[in-house]
């Protein structure tokens, strides 16, 4: 009679029960036992493999969006630290500061309005 390994497994449980025992129903055991570490073992292994997709993905996105932050910021530095030609922006509010308007100017460079 067929039915794979499950089948065989408790046909020797029901032997070891009913007296029929010839020593196999410990090898039952330790192979059941071994197929359920074997399942564990494969479950970890794909989760471990799942987890470390995710963080080198992870990475790749922060390091992507933090260049990206970078240069945002470069770019700001550069047209706030520009005094001549174009007009300067103030950091707090992000609008020009014309030169009619009240501004406070410090040592840096840096412009704000006075409101600001």
């Amino acid at each position: 009679v067929g039915g794979g390994p499950v089948s065989w497994f408790r046909r020797q449980v029901l032997d070891h029960r009913v007296g029929k025992d010839d020593g196999s129903a410990k090898f039952a055991l330790h192979y059941l036992a071994l197929r359920a570490a074997m399942f564990f073992m494969g479950f970890a292994t794909t989760f471990g493999a799942a987890c470390v997709i995710y963080d080198v993905r992870a990475r790749s996105w922060h390091g992507r969006r933090f260049q990206q932050c970078t240069e945002d910021v470069r770019r700001v530095q550069e047209v706030l630290l520009k005094g001549e030609g174009e007009l300067p922006v103030c950091p707090y509010c992000v609008e020009h500061i014309k030169k009619s308007s009240s501004k406070v100017s410090h040592l840096c460079g840096h412009c704000f309005h006075l409101d600001c």
